[in-house]
Formats: C-alpha cells, structure tokens, sequence
C-alpha cells in the first residue's frame, strides 16, 4: 500500500523539515505486530510516497461507516491491539545519535479509526507514524493531530505527554460501543464540541447503549480531565474488560469483517 503525504503547499525549509522527522520517527519504530510496517519512502514533486504493509480490508473508519455499533468482544479486541501498539511506542528508546545519547518515550498524537488498519483475517494494526514525536521535544504546545480526538489538555494548548494517546483510545473505543462519536456538535458547532471535551470528567454509556458496565469503567479509565490519573498502555491491557472479551474478539471481528464485506478502493493521500 502506498500512503501519499502532499507537502508542496508549505515552504521549502518547512518541507525539508517535514520530511526528514516524517521518515526519523517512522523509521524510529522499528517492526512489532502491532504497527504497520514501512518499507521505504521516497519524494518526488512536492509529494513523500511512503510504501507501507498492505492491510487487505481497509482501516476501522471505513468499517464503522458500513456498521458504527462494533460488537463489544470486538470493540475489546480492537482497543487491545492499539494499546499493545502504544505500550510498545511509549516506553521505546529512540535509536541513540551522537546529540541524543538518552533514548526517549515516543507519543502518535493522532489515534483515530483512519489510523487503525484491518485485515480480513481480524489482525489490527496502528499506522500514520509520520505524526508521532518525543515526548520530551513536543512536551509544549503543538497542535498535530484531529482535534476531535484529542485530549482537552491538547485543545487548550497545554503541555501534553503520552497520556494523550490514551484519552484518544478511550473517545474512539466509547464510539465503537455507542455507534456514533460520544460528543455532540449538534447545538453551538465545532467550538461547543470542543468545550464539551475540555469539560468532561466521564462519560456514561450504559444507559445508551447496551455495553456493559466494565466496558464503561475502561474508558472512564481514560477519558480522566487530569492527565496524571489516566492508566497507562501497560495497565489498560490488564483492565479486567480487555481480559474477558479480547481473547475471543478476534473472532467476532474477523467474522464481522466477512459478514460486511469490503470497503470501496480508494486512494490514501492527505494534503499539508
């Protein structure tokens, strides 16, 4: 699969800049079963090609446009598959260079459904790297990402680290159980959906849908307006929702996957 970044728009220094942390933090990563695999990258005429493992059913978004209510087992497995990714990204070293002898956590800044790729056989897998970036280099302000995801202390431009990612897991896992985005825009627009995620402090989902309590109790764990009392990667997986349900979600999702068939082709690019 070839993933097309179109950069012309920006200025020559911002594209060499662009590029070259695109291509370090992809290349950063290194192979796990979790991440889409890179396999070479080149640019030619305002556009970087990257040639990525080829995921033969499509990404989570096109899924959810053809079924927004994942079945509970699956939504679990899906949750654990990006969380074994992230576990992995925010604890890795990256490779030491002669200005930066201190390996440092890793943070992706743009956990979405596009972002989450499918294969027919239920294998998920978390890709678009290029955004990731050190959490001791970016503990500013950046703004990178999809804001709807984001965590509020992101929105509000202030410092942010690896729990980030998590609230981002915990918004789209509660979207997959609920069958449409757990924030609404309907009366004040964007801006109104925005001040909805600043102020949350948990969501309820039982009463909406038919999820069980300890589904709800995973994405309270984190969807926390405090950064700091968000769980981490490595204790999610051990949420006693993920244990029950992940182990056979596999199946229910390879067998969701069969039962809609396959998105419409289309090709990957986003424009910079």
């Amino acid at each position: 699969a070839v993933k097309r970044l179109l950069i012309h728009r920006t200025t020559d220094r911002m594209n060499k800049s662009t590029v070259a942390g695109e291509l370090r933090n992809i290349f950063s990563q290194g192979t796990n079963a979790y991440t889409v695999e890179l396999y070479n990258a080149f640019y030619r005429d305002g556009t970087l090609s990257l040639v990525m493992e080829y995921m033969d059913w499509g990404n989570l978004e096109e899924l959810i446009a053809i079924c927004p209510t994942i079945p509970e087992p699956a939504c679990a497995y899906i949750a654990s598959q990006i969380l074994h990714a992230l576990q992995i990204l925010h604890t890795k070293a990256n490779h030491p260079t002669e200005t930066d002898k201190k390996g440092r956590r890793q943070i992706h800044r743009d956990i979405k459904p596009a972002n989450v790729m499918l294969s027919k056989n239920g294998v998920v897998k978390l890709t678009d790297f290029g955004i990731a970036a050190s959490a001791e280099t970016i503990g500013v302000n950046s703004f990178v990402g999809t804001a709807t995801y984001m965590s509020p202390e992101r929105i509000q431009g202030r410092n942010y680290s690896t729990p980030s990612d998590i609230w981002s897991v915990g918004v789209l896992t509660a979207q997959l159980l609920l069958g449409r985005f757990p924030f609404s825009a309907a009366e004040g627009g964007f801006m109104a959906l925005l001040r909805q995620v600043t102020e949350c402090c948990s969501l309820s989902l039982v009463d909406q849908c038919a999820c069980s309590q300890k589904a709800e109790d995973f994405i309270n764990h984190c969807i926390c307006r405090n950064p700091d009392d968000r769980s981490t990667a490595i204790e999610l997986l051990q949420h006693e929702w993920i244990v029950q349900n992940a182990s056979n979600g596999k199946d229910v999702l390879t067998g969701l996957l069969g039962t809609v068939g396959e998105p419409a082709a289309s090709s990957e690019s986003d424009n910079s």
